[in-house]
């Protein structure tokens, strides 16, 4: 959490000063992600289930917004990202059977 910190606060200061909902909302996703970074270095199948789905969800999003939004030379690029942002899905189901589900607290 606090190597993302780190990399993250210098520009969002630069942006300007942040408000009480904007540092909440950062801190949730800093905790978040810290705790299925965490799932994921001990092979929980819910981690794997998060990391697959945002990455997959993201994947779509700019695969269908660059198809009725970025010009033609641009959307082929937009549209290998996207492919390759759905690459944890396949990840997460060709592994599936060695993912552990989950133990004490889940972790």
């Amino acid at each position: 959490m606090a190597i993302m910190m780190y990399l993250t606060w210098p520009r969002l200061m630069a942006e300007g000063p942040l408000t009480r909902a904007d540092i909440i909302r950062l801190f949730t996703f800093y905790f978040l992600t810290t705790v299925v970074g965490a799932g994921l270095l001990f092979s929980r199948r819910w981690a794997a289930v998060m990391m697959s789905a945002a990455t997959t969800i993201w994947g779509l999003w700019l695969i269908i917004g660059s198809i009725l939004e970025v010009p033609f030379p641009f959307l082929l690029i937009n549209i290998s990202i996207g492919i390759v942002a759905m690459a944890p899905l396949l990840v997460t189901i060709a592994f599936w059977a060695s993912l552990r589900s989950g133990g004490r607290f889940y972790l």
